[in-house]
């Protein structure tokens, strides 16, 4: 990176100026959040990109060739959403100084939820860009509601506020097309102007680890190192995916958990959990680590919660399918999933049905020995790309 200064390049005509602002952006090069992969992707593919979010330290800079201009703005981990509030007149100031001088900026994307974000919608509200994309992966405030993370009793000041500012954008994605269903019928008629696009969530490693550099399958055996880099959080019933692994090991399989969290979210887990001798709870690790990490298990578990009425799209599979794990996934009812990812050689999806049936099958999955899985893991990676999810962006 370079300082504060930019530097001067030759004018690209053909380069597309987009400004970019989410609640979310690493100031670590090691470890990228999506965002950031999005960013460097649209560079890559002749873009200058304006690229403004939160993160945990203050940063502002432009990148060598002049292509990724990266403004920061420092926040506390917690209290989850408060801590925004006291970030909010800075991002207005970053967001209105970015349109102002760009003012010939060719699209605009925010990521959801809007909500935290409010000031820099109102910074581009000036703005003469009609090219505006709001990237939803979690319906706000419904989903956060649902699993216990909002209280109820702000549900409907924060979806009147969401709406109205998600109604300021005329391309909205979601990750499935039961997704952008369930995205229609929390917000209504406001936005039903929209174009709806469907967008997965991405990931890329090839810089870390190249495109033939993936190991290869590990033949099945009884004995099961399983993993779990998700998201663990207040209201989530993680008792239900240990229940379903010991139902598991009841039938012969020798299975150990690794569960990569911080001591805040373990709380979450409960001490029933935690308590047994199969399940070890690791620390988080740098991006680039992590994977490495992922690379010594045999299969990724993907747990949401079955409370939840809403579709969604775990986007941690991404990081298991790029590292060749098969996976294990405990869904919801109503998420359509396995169909954006039909893939049953190395995704096996179990909508928290834990009788006879839905354990034969789970075993069956575990202990098939297909070896040719290759061709649908490059499927579900392509799917899956950061390059696809550009493809869609610009578009």
């Amino acid at each position: 990176m370079a300082g504060n200064m930019a530097i001067s390049q030759p004018e690209n005509s053909n380069r597309q100026k987009i400004l970019m602002v989410c609640p979310k952006y690493s100031s670590e090069p090691y470890s990228p959040y999506l965002t950031n992969d999005l960013a460097k992707e649209m560079t890559r593919q002749n873009c200058m990109v304006l690229a403004v979010g939160y993160g945990d330290r203050t940063v502002n800079n432009v990148s060598q060739d002049g292509s990724l201009e990266e403004v920061i703005i420092k926040i506390k981990k917690h209290p989850k959403y408060i801590k925004y509030m006291v970030a909010w007149l800075s991002l207005f100031f970053a967001v209105r100084r970015m349109a102002r001088n760009h003012k010939d900026v060719d699209r605009i994307i925010f990521f959801a939820p809007l909500t935290v974000l409010w000031p820099a919608v109102l910074a581009i509200r000036s703005s003469p860009c009609g090219a505006r994309l709001c990237i939803i992966f979690d319906i706000y405030p419904a989903h956060q509601i649902q699993i216990n993370a909002l209280p109820r009793s702000l549900s409907a000041i924060l979806k009147t506020i969401e709406t109205r500012l998600l109604s300021r954008f005329n391309r909205i994605t979601g990750m499935s097309p039961a997704n952008i269903d369930a995205i229609k019928k929390v917000y209504g008629s406001t936005i039903l102007t929209s174009r709806f696009l469907v967008l997965p969530p991405w990931g890329t490693n090839e810089e870390m680890h190249g495109p033939d550099s993936h190991r290869p399958v590990k033949s099945s055996t009884n004995r099961l190192n399983i993993v779990f880099g998700g998201q663990i959080c207040h209201g989530r019933d993680f008792g239900k995916a240990i229940h379903f692994l010991h139902q598991l090991k009841k039938r012969g399989f020798e299975i150990n958990l690794s569960v990569f969290t911080d001591e805040l979210s373990a709380q979450f887990l409960g001490e029933d959990v935690q308590s047994h001798s199969w399940v070890k709870i690791c620390k988080p690790l740098p991006r680039n680590e992590y994977l490495n990490a992922l690379t010594q298990f045999d299969f990724g578990l993907i747990v949401t919660d079955p409370q939840v009425t809403l579709p969604t799209f775990p986007s941690k599979i991404v990081d298991y399918l790029d590292m060749r794990l098969r996976c294990l996934c405990l869904l919801e009812k109503t998420t359509d999933f396995d169909r954006v990812l039909p893939f049953p050689n190395i995704i096996h999806v179990n909508r928290f049905a834990f009788d006879e049936e839905a354990l034969d099958a789970a075993a069956a999955f575990i202990s098939r020995k297909d070896h040719d899985v290759e061709k649908e893991f490059r499927a579900a990676s392509n799917r899956l790309s950061v390059k696809s999810a550009v493809k869609v962006i610009l578009g």
